[in-house]
């Protein structure tokens, strides 16, 4: 009788660890049926979601997708899928209307524990965990695979108007992390080089919420600062929404103040933000500008149609002093090009550097960002935000034309800023 009890017990432990590991197996799969119910949704619902979208896009849009629909196999995988159906919403022709993963698909998914930045046609380490990849390394190839081979694959991924400017949002949302998802293999053999040097190194790949926990810290930082002597810099690295950074904001623009610099650079070279919530950019705005004024001219969704929206009213405790800011080729994420054009229009500042790959008019989304997350898709609104085309002849006081090395520079905020201000004399 004991030995049938213990029997008994072994056998069902060992059914209950293989039911557990089927279970976590089937997760990363999706039923074919499912996906064709999904398809219906994104069919139906693209003509109210686009308040500008034209029927052709619509009819190229449903053709593709309904191709893809008939080359599903019975059970695909999520990274399957996406790879199917991301390519499709380039149709629509906007930079921010794409295909992101279903958060479902990412607690099994695999990554380069890697934070990729593309600059001047490169694919640059910004950092690595636990140094694996010096910050500043070029890769060359991954398991001989060239750069350029890979970047091919997930720019399809993107609509652009610029090849750069695909490889630059290949980067930011973090595409090439998911190599090992879409490129199976035993180990990742990654070719670089550094300071001259050429190297490799065997990545190995870890769970997407370790990296995700260990990128939010290296990211939460919003600003950096730096003072000389003639002037002081203020590097901004992220303007999207955050609760914890309002206090900051406010704490550091008014310790900035008071500091009474004769001179301020605000480098906005690869500054981020995007979203919804833009209180955090109206307050620091608040701080710089001298002018009332709206942060966005006109914001059109399907159902109705908005002009100035989010006032920017200035500080009585604002910034005194001549004012710069500092762009590139990659200010150009939402958030940036709604500060340019605030900031050109109200005559705030003297912009000097590079032309910014893209200006004016984007799209964003009330509830997510982005707009469709597989699995199922979302039933959201799209927003328009609309900006007068800004000629960057005109707004650019200095033109600067970044080299490789400047950008490494500036990423890691390890550049001499007086040579920029030299150049304005």
């Amino acid at each position: 009788m004991k030995k049938t009890l213990i029997a008994y017990t072994i056998i069902f432990t060992v059914l209950a660890i293989l039911l557990y590991f089927l279970s976590m197996s089937w997760m990363n799969f999706l039923f074919r049926p499912n996906l064709n119910k999904e398809i219906e949704i994104i069919l139906s619902e693209i003509p109210r979601q686009h308040p500008l979208v034209t029927e052709n896009q619509v009819k190229e849009f449903s053709r593709n997708v309904e191709n893809i629909s008939d080359e599903l196999k019975l059970f695909v995988s999520h990274f399957e899928y996406y790879e199917k159906l991301a390519p499709a919403f380039t149709n629509f022709e906007d930079t921010f209307t794409y295909l992101d993963f279903w958060e479902g698909a990412l607690h099994s998914a695999y990554v380069f524990p890697l934070l990729f930045k593309y600059r001047d046609g490169q694919l640059i380490i910004k950092s690595s965990l636990g140094n694996i990849i010096p910050s500043g390394s070029v890769i060359k190839s991954i398991n001989e695979e060239s750069v350029d081979e890979i970047m091919e694959y997930f720019k399809k991924f993107i609509y652009a108007e610029t090849e750069e400017e695909k490889g630059f949002w290949a980067c930011e949302r973090y595409l090439l992390n998911f190599y090992p998802e879409f490129f199976k293999a035993n180990e990742y053999s990654v070719q670089y080089s550094y300071e001259d040097n050429q190297f490799e190194e065997t990545v190995k790949q870890v769970p997407w919420n370790e990296f995700s926990s260990w990128k939010d810290r290296i990211e939460s930082t919003w600003y950096e600062l730096k003072t000389y002597e003639e002037f002081t810099v203020l590097k901004i690295l992220d303007l999207s929404y955050s609760e914890q950074n309002i206090y900051d904001i406010r704490k550091v623009m008014n310790e900035l103040i008071n500091s009474n610099p004769s001179k301020l650079l605000i480098d906005l070279t690869d500054a981020k933000g995007h979203g919804e919530n833009y209180y955090n950019l109206q307050i620091f705005l608040s701080f710089l500008t001298k002018e009332e004024g709206y942060l966005i001219p006109k914001q059109v969704t399907r159902y109705h149609e908005q002009t100035g929206v989010f006032a920017i009213i200035p500080q009585n405790n604002s910034f005194q002093g001549e004012l710069y800011f500092l762009i590139s080729r990659y200010s150009i994420y939402p958030y940036i090009k709604a500060l340019i054009s605030f900031c050109n229009r109200t005559n705030t500042g003297v912009f000097i550097g590079e032309s910014p790959l893209s200006s004016g008019d984007y799209f964003s989304n009330p509830f997510k960002e982005p707009l469709y997350i597989s699995y199922l898709i979302p039933k959201v609104c799209r927003t328009y935000n609309a900006f007068e085309k800004e000629n960057f002849e005109k707004i650019i006081s200095k033109e600067i034309s970044f080299s490789i090395t400047d950008y490494l520079k500036l990423l890691d905020f390890e550049k001499d800023y007086r040579n920029y201000f030299s150049l304005l004399q």
